[in-house]
Formats: structure tokens, sequence, C-alpha cells
């Protein structure tokens, strides 16, 4: 009885969860949204992609750059692969 049950309660349950999405895409004005694109022009482009470069007008002349740091856990991955490989190579040169 219990397998029947939740075939029956999960659709239910999100014909619930759209009902109340649309309600209140209704009720907050629909998907309109008054904002402006990024200004940007496209560098490059060929079949598979489209490279833009966004124009930063709002930028101050004497603005630090901006500094992109990788999550901590991101840079543990990279260690534990140049690890790996590091560890590969070595092994291929015992070999020989």
């Amino acid at each position: 009885m219990a397998p029947l049950l939740n075939t029956l309660a999960k659709p239910a349950l999100m014909l619930g969860a759209a009902a109340q999405n649309a309600l209140e895409v209704a009720r907050f004005g629909g998907l309109a949204i008054d904002e402006q694109p990024s200004p940007y022009t496209v560098h490059s482009e060929h079949r598979i992609f489209r490279l833009r470069r966004y124009h930063a007008d709002s930028m101050a002349e004497d603005a630090p750059p901006v500094v992109l740091v990788p999550p901590p856990w991101e840079l543990e991955g990279c260690t534990r692969l140049n690890w790996y490989y590091r560890q590969r190579k070595a092994r291929k040169g015992t070999r020989s």
C-alpha cells in the first residue's frame, strides 16, 4: 500500500508546487524585468562560440585591478591532481 501512496503523493506535491510558482509569477508581475543588458562587443565569432568583451563604463579610472581567487577546495584538488601526475611521471621514468 505504501508504494502506491508514494506513487500518487509525489505527482500531487509537484502539481501543488507548480501551481504555487505560477501564482507567485502572476502576483509579482510575470517574468518582465526592467534591467538593461551589460554593453559588450563581439571580439571573435565562430560556429561554436562567440567571444564577448564586456565594458565597465561605471568603473573609476584609479580603481585597483580585480583579483579572482579560486575557493580553497579547488586549490586542494589541483594540488592533489598535480601530485598524481608527478607520481605517474616518476613511475614512467623508472620503467625506462
